[in-house]
């Protein structure tokens, strides 16, 4: 009987000892970030995805939350839409973003609110007299935020829906160029 207490004894060790050691080698520098590679569409920066990851040389690769990185780089400029987060291992993380492209003006007070095909505020820019964007009017913005999707008022809903479905649709079939204004009203 006590044999086999003793055997339980050292198989428990054994399994710590294990544990143990993983734990130290997950540590060493074997999984520290060495290399970021990002793939992207279109004029993004390398560097400024890479900054606003807040992914640094010599972190450990295991402690890095995707989700918080997505969060980091979406939500600074330019606002592009990360694709996915992927670790090679041992030493690299891979980033692909796609470019959010700027597809219409919003006019507001004395400003055109620069928006994508999902109605995603990318800028606020001075009006001016020849837009390089098709201009959309007849909508009554609530709140307006940048790095964010264009909030209309209480009945605005529906043209929402509709404004995004037009703009996808234009986009699909590349004919943004031969519109300058479209009226929601």
């Amino acid at each position: 009987m006590a044999r086999n207490g003793t055997k339980k004894g050292i198989l428990l060790f054994l399994i710590l000892l294990i544990c143990f050691a993983a734990i130290v080698f997950i540590g060493t520098e074997v999984f520290q970030v060495k290399n970021i590679i990002v793939t992207y569409s279109g004029t993004l920066d390398e560097n400024a995805i890479i900054n606003a990851s807040g992914i640094n040389f010599g972190d450990n690769i295991f402690k890095i939350n995707k989700e918080q990185v997505k969060q980091r780089i979406e939500n600074s400029p330019p606002f592009p839409i990360v694709e996915g987060i992927s670790f090679k291992l041992p030493d690299e993380v891979q980033i692909i973003v796609e470019e959010r492209v700027p597809i219409a003006l919003v006019p507001y007070l004395s400003s055109y609110i620069l928006i994508d095909s999902n109605a995603f505020v990318l800028d606020i820019i001075k009006q001016t007299q020849n837009p390089p964007y098709p201009v959309i009017e007849g909508l009554t913005i609530s709140r307006l935020s940048k790095g964010s999707i264009l909030e209309l008022d209480q009945n605005g809903d529906y043209r929402q829906k509709v404004l995004i479905q037009l703009m996808e649709s234009l986009k699909e079939w590349s004919i943004i160029d031969m519109v300058s204004a479209i009226n929601m009203d």
